[in-house]
């Protein structure tokens, strides 16, 4: 009996560490499209005014 709550409780340890990956991952996406977006915005500029004249 101990050692199926036990195993149970790692059970459920691993599923939260990899719930908490997840969202990690996702935090992390979100905030390498937001670097790009803010790095493109810039050169899209600059080259829009070069080709602008």
């Amino acid at each position: 009996m101990m050692f199926k709550e036990y195993k149970s409780a790692e059970y459920w340890q691993k599923v939260r560490n990899l719930e908490c990956a997840k969202e990690c991952l996702d935090n992390c996406s979100r905030a390498v499209a937001i670097l790009i977006a803010s790095a493109l915005f810039p050169i899209l500029y600059c080259i829009a005014s070069i080709l602008d004249g």
